[in-house]
């Protein structure tokens, strides 16, 4: 089976929300694209938290993060606003920030008052670059505490990691920090790149606020192969209580001769039955009676004719009797869990598509899962109308539910279009040490958000009581009932997901290109 290459030029969001232009009609069959309706621009997400509490009373920055490219004239003092308490405005300037449609309000002349609730508003004034407004006011409160931060903020991880070598050539250069960042602060100056010592390399920066993540993407093809690369982040950067890096932060990785193995020439040494269900087929199970089955959809297909249908029309209400992929043997995680020559990361790519055309409300819930069933990450696709027309993503990111009770939910626009083939890239890195995993992933090879893990929860000192856990295969699951963590659009007579060209992998943070085991299949015959 021949795997069908499609290229994107790389434009980096690098915050939490999506792109809101992505390339379509990638992949084989498809069909005509619909006319995209136009969508109202939302906001999400903030910073500080809504309901967030002991917000530091120096806080200089509020960030609001918004789904499409807006219009900067629009975002101004009258649309974008704080007051604290209500009734009793904090004057502040406007700014915006086209890498990641990004929109800061700073103070820093101006303390906020102890104790108090505070409240943001951004306005139906502001519009996208067609002239679209928000749907109405989008308001949300924090309360400040007593106390002022004046600690100076630090990188808490980056990747690649600090001396990695074959690190794959169409890698985005990631480093987290362990606080909120003024996005203002993070640009090409303060962020770069060069390989080798000495020779920069062009690229796109950003600032996500959804894991306080600084990216640099390197313009498509300019990152060399087998070469030292340096990164550096000056002490310009800053937080949001305007706290300055002590010092600059520098590491270097080496690049491999190519890009990343699931990016590469697919793969298929399985065969699997049409018309039947994924369940026993070459490692593939299930155990709940999901409506689910290999199906031959001819060109329609991404690559070959064979897909793999699960849709909404036999559900689930529990976690341990949903569709799962083959269980690796060399299991990801941490050194004390993880099997013998395993290694501490897993990465899985694979393409889906809506059966639907329309917004039928079609829902899954895919999550890198250890063997016991329980799941490590969250990142569940919803085709519905409540999504402004469009696709909804939730991704559940644990260690902000256990200090503030909130979840993150992201709402993409509808220019990803549903008769188009969506790439989907999960990556789970898994370091020993409490709540320091880094869960990022990709749709059409743009970089959606960068996460904590369930393992972070459960390790939390606010968290569950679960013990460290490797992960091995992914676990694909439709909901019958909503739940109390996601009480999303539920319908049973949903048509569902087709999935093609799945891949999946286990290697080491410090060898990103060296494969540990690897399963890739097309459910071709």
């Amino acid at each position: 089976m021949i795997k069908l290459e499609c290229s994107f030029t790389v434009r980096a969001w690098f915050s939490a929300l999506l792109i809101s232009t992505l390339a379509a009609g990638c992949g084989g069959g498809g069909g005509q694209s619909a006319a995209a309706m136009p969508v109202a621009p939302t906001v999400s997400p903030v910073a500080p938290l809504a309901n967030a509490t002991e917000v530091k009373t120096n806080t200089q920055t509020i960030v609001a993060a918004f789904s499409k490219a807006m219009n900067p004239a629009t975002l101004t003092s009258a649309s974008f606003s704080l007051a604290c308490p209500a009734g009793t405005a904090v004057t502040g300037v406007v700014s915006f920030v086209a890498a990641g449609n990004v929109a800061t309000l700073t103070f820093p002349s101006t303390s906020l008052p102890p104790n108090t609730i505070c409240t943001v508003t951004v306005t139906a004034a502001s519009t996208d670059t067609s002239g679209m407004s928000l749907a109405g006011n989008f308001v949300w409160s924090f309360t400040t505490g007593a106390s002022t931060d004046t600690t100076a903020p630090t990188v808490s991880s980056t990747v690649p990691l600090a001396n990695a070598t074959g690190v794959p050539i169409n890698t985005v250069i990631t480093a987290i920090f362990g606080e909120p960042m003024d996005p203002l602060s993070i640009t090409n100056n303060s962020f770069t790149l060069s390989c080798p010592t000495g020779t920069p390399i062009v690229g796109t920066v950003g600032y996500g606020i959804t894991g306080s993540v600084a990216t640099f993407t390197p313009t498509a093809g300019s990152l060399p192969s087998n070469t030292t690369c340096a990164a550096n982040i000056g002490t310009g950067v800053r937080d949001v209580e305007g706290n300055h890096l002590v010092s600059a932060v520098t590491w270097t990785f080496t690049t491999a001769a190519a890009v990343s193995f699931c990016a590469q020439p697919f793969i298929q040494t399985d065969h699997f039955v049409a018309g039947t269900s994924i369940n026993g087929q070459n490692g593939w199970g299930q155990s709940a009676g999901f409506s689910e089955q290999v199906q031959n959809i001819g060109t329609d297909a991404y690559a070959g004719q064979n897909v793999w249908l699960l849709s909404n029309q036999i559900a689930s209400s529990g976690y341990d009797n949903q569709p799962m992929s083959p269980r690796m043997l060399q299991s990801g995680g941490e050194s004390a869990v993880r099997s013998n020559w395993g290694g501490d990361s897993m990465e899985v790519v694979f393409w889906l598509k809506p059966v639907s055309s329309v917004a039928d409300g079609s829902a899954v819930t895919i999550s890198l899962s250890p063997s016991n069933a329980d799941r490590m990450t969250y990142f569940r696709l919803i085709n519905n109308l409540d999504a402004n027309g469009g696709f909804q993503i939730v991704v559940i990111d644990y260690p902000d539910v256990a200090l503030t009770g909130n979840y993150r939910t992201f709402i993409t626009p509808t220019h990803i279009d549903r008769t188009a083939w969506i790439k989907v890239r999960m990556v789970l890195e898994m370091p020993d040490g409490p709540t320091n995993d880094v869960f990022q992933f990709w749709l059409n090879d743009q970089l959606a958000g960068t996460y904590s893990s369930w393992e972070d929860y459960h390790t939390w000192p606010l968290g569950g009581n679960s013990v460290t856990e490797a992960v091995d295969r992914v676990l694909f699951r439709v909901s019958g009932t909503a739940s109390g963590i996601d009480p999303s659009f539920v319908d049973t007579n949903a048509q569902g997901y087709y999935f093609d060209n799945y891949c999946e992998r286990v290697y080491n943070r410090a060898t990103p290109s060296t494969t540990i085991q690897f399963y890739e299949t097309g459910f071709e015959p």
